[in-house]
């Protein structure tokens, strides 16, 4: 019976590094952990409670304890482009925008298609408040406002 528990460890352990190889997403390399101290109780003939006891344990620890770290040090860490720097700035708007139809505008020279919550005309000078793939979002500023800036 030991030897099959034995095997049931190893075969989890296979099962959850092949999981998490292939997400790459910090899914399952805690359960790793709890198999590979399941499988060492395992060799010294322990029950199948405090084997599966020690999966729990082992994992929920390495789970809590050891997340947060590797979380950052896993996670892709986002790179400003150049693009982004079109954010904050003002744009004149060069076709109509409604709120269904995207249309164009014109920041730093630059042209780029944009959208917009509201109706905006051409001629409009407005505001990129975000970036989405290449499209703009811009919200109208009033004109006192442009003065200012």
């Amino acid at each position: 019976m030991q030897f099959y528990l034995s095997i049931l460890w190893v075969v989890l352990i296979v099962v959850f590094a092949v999981v998490e190889v292939s997400t790459a997403q910090l899914v399952s390399i805690w359960f790793v952990g709890g198999s590979v101290a399941a499988l060492l109780l395992s060799f010294f003939n322990s029950s199948l409670t405090l084997q599966i006891v020690a999966f729990v344990v082992v994992s929920s620890v390495l789970l809590l304890f050891t997340r947060p770290v590797l979380a950052k040090k896993v996670s892709p860490k986002r790179t400003p482009t150049n693009a982004d720097m079109v954010i904050g700035k003002e744009a004149t708007v060069l076709s109509a925008i409604s709120s269904t139809e995207h249309g164009r505008v014109n920041v730093a020279g630059q042209t780029w298609a944009a959208r917009c919550d509201e109706p905006v005309a051409a001629g409009t000078v407005c505001r990129v408040v975000a970036l989405e793939g290449v499209t703009l979002t811009i919200v109208p500023i009033k004109e006192e406002e442009v003065a200012w800036n």
